[in-house]
Parts: C-alpha cells; structure tokens; sequence
C-alpha cells in the first residue's frame, strides 16, 4: 500500500509540475529592483563584427544612462507601481573602443538609472549605429537578485545604405 502511495504523490506532483510549466508566468508585484539596476560594478565585454563575421575594428562603445526627470521620493513611490513615462538622459560616456579583433570590455555602474543603453557608433567605418539595451540583459527575471555580471554583449552591424537609391555607401564615394 505504500508503494502504491509514493508512486501517487510522485505521479500526482509530475502532472502539477508539467501544468506550472506550461501556464505562462503569472505577473507578480513590482518592486524598485524591477526597475533599477542594482548600483554595483558590472563588467560588460562582447564582439562587433559585421554580416560576414568579420571583426569591426574602431567602432566607439557609448553608455547612455536615462533618470526619471523627477527624482523625488513621492515620484520613486509611485514608480514602483509602474514605469515612469518621461525619462531623460542623464550621461553619455564613451567607455570602449573596439580593438582589432572587435572585442571590447568596460565596467561601469548604473548610479540610480532607469534605463542603460549601449551605442555602437562605427560610421567611419561604414556601419549604421546600433543601440543595444542593458537593462533587461542584468536583471534576471527568474531569480531576482543583485543582478548578473558580467553582461555579455555581441552586437552585428550592417552596412550603411544610401537612402535614395538603396545602394551600399562605400568609403570611396
């Protein structure tokens, strides 16, 4: 009778546990953790190259930090319920430079930002920019902690097309 007990339980519980993987998640309350970066130091390395796979070289990495443009306690109450509409960007630092490989790395820290952005601007080189967002690349959604690190971050770039006759822009032109 007991065998028959514990391959039930365990029968029972395999059946709820397919069932929980199968409903999407529930959404759950917000917290300032849902929306703030933790502020702590977070190493961010990666490798731009173009649609051949080949390395971009001299491609500037710029960090864009955005704030909420009241930074108020009550302001900060209420974000918690949801995200703030207008946001306005607080920084904009050129953090890395691309190396002949393409690979970069930089660490930086998101002092109470809202939203961090990465900028790949390689229009020297022919390339149209690229703006990659952090913030959902260091809060994990499934655990919700401190915040991962470090961030990887691999970006493709594609060839800068003239607008009129949708031609590839050469650097000989």
């Amino acid at each position: 009778m007991k065998k028959r007990t514990v391959i039930g339980i365990l029968f029972i519980m395999t059946g709820i546990f397919l069932i929980g993987c199968a409903i999407p998640p529930m959404p759950w309350p917000r917290t300032g953790w849902d929306y703030y970066p933790p502020d702590k130091i977070y190493t961010v390395f990666g490798r731009v190259t173009n649609f051949h796979h080949q390395p971009v070289a001299d491609c500037q990495v710029i960090l864009i930090r955005q704030k909420t443009k009241s930074d108020s306690p009550e302001r900060k109450a209420a974000a918690g319920a949801e995200k703030p509409g207008k946001l306005q960007v607080a920084a904009e630092f050129v953090v890395a430079t691309t190396s002949k490989s393409g690979d970069f790395s930089f660490d930086f820290e998101p002092w109470g930002a809202y939203d961090v952005w990465l900028y790949f601007d390689a229009m020297d080189q022919g390339y149209q920019g690229q703006m990659v967002q952090l913030t959902p690349l260091i809060r994990s959604y499934v655990m919700r902690g401190r915040g991962r690190n470090p961030v990887t971050v691999d970006v493709l770039l594609e060839p800068i097309q003239d607008e009129e006759t949708r031609r590839l822009v050469t650097s000989s032109k």
